[in-house]
């Protein structure tokens, strides 16, 4: 699909903030309110948009966030189909995507311990013998930034932090049911959380609020085909050779409009961000600019491309 200024500026917003109104889009994108929502009706129909969802910072709720790289060994494409659908419908699965690079597919996977993430693992190479695990890690934390690239504009905002040391906060049956409810529907009318709830709109806008105070509820994104606009996601890992510098380095990356993501892994390598862009030449100009400025620091950068995400939710459901 070719975008126009429209529609740069109106997928920019819904990726600040994909719950503002129609009246609050067109306001931003300089169109009326019914051309914002032919055009995102559009975008839904055409696959552009895959639907939107909430940023929920799932530590508030007591659990882990681990990531999981693993390879295909001697499968075919049914053989895959199968092992990645099985992944698709677990639910503590949030997020699944596949790849081109030293292995096939990575996954986030919620636990409320190590033993219990222990105990998928051991299930799911149990039950599928064609797998072989690459690597297992455990989120220190995972960083969201807006698409700042559709508007080309450079970054300015805090990033919404996400998948933290787990710091349970009390929520009753009706908050974890609004969480569920909006995880994979940010957008869903205030009237239609009333019905399913049976709550009144002022009890379910303050129950809403609440959560985004307590910052249970850290954003709205979403979800872009990366595919229908020609733009790809590269993960790209750093190893920093004076680690003096690694905050120098991060800063700099960081107000790139590019980068989406910035993820921090126990054990993990020094810095990692995942960059969307239209090419591998685009991405090479990416990253001859970080060189430009801290090659001679930079011992390795290593990438792969995500060719394919499969899901993302961030509520994790029992």
């Amino acid at each position: 699909m070719n975008l126009d200024a429209y529609d740069r500026k109106i997928l920019f917003a819904l990726d600040q903030n994909a719950r503002e109104s129609y009246i609050q889009l067109a306001k931003k994108s300089g169109l009326s309110k019914d051309s914002v929502k032919y055009r995102i009706n559009n975008y839904l129909k055409n696959s552009l948009l895959g639907g939107f969802y909430a940023l929920i910072d799932s530590s508030k709720l007591g659990y882990y966030a681990f990531r999981v790289y693993f390879l295909f060994k001697n499968t075919t494409h049914k053989d895959e189909k199968i092992i990645l659908e099985y992944l698709k419908n677990q639910k503590r699965v949030f997020y699944l995507f596949r790849v081109e690079g030293n292995f096939d597919v990575g996954l986030g996977y919620f636990a409320k311990s190590l033993k219990e993430f222990s105990d998928f693992i051991t299930q799911f190479g149990n039950k599928f013998s064609k797998v072989e695990i690459f690597k297992e890690e455990l989120f220190v934390s995972l960083y969201h930034f807006d698409r700042n690239y559709l508007i080309n504009k450079k970054r300015i905002q805090i990033p919404k932090e996400i998948l933290q040391e787990p710091r349970e906060i009390k929520l009753d049956k009706i908050d974890l049911e609004l969480l569920k409810m909006i995880s994979n529907n940010a957008r869903i009318k205030i009237i239609d959380m009333c019905e399913k709830l049976n709550l009144t709109s002022k009890a379910v806008i303050y129950r809403l609020k609440n959560l985004e105070k307590n910052k249970v509820i850290i954003g709205y994104k979403a979800k872009l085909n990366l595919e229908k606009i020609n733009y790809s996601m590269y993960k790209t890992d750093f190893i920093i050779r004076n680690k003096k510098i690694i905050k120098d380095v991060e800063s700099y990356i960081l107000q790139l409009p590019n980068i989406i993501h910035m993820e921090k892994v126990l054990g993990g390598l020094d810095l990692e961000f995942d960059i969307e862009c239209r090419n591998y030449k685009e991405f090479k100009k990416i990253l001859d600019d970080i060189k430009e400025h801290f090659g001679r620091e930079i011992e390795k950068i290593s990438y792969y491309r995500t060719t394919e995400i499969i899901k993302t939710t961030y509520f994790p459901e029992k």
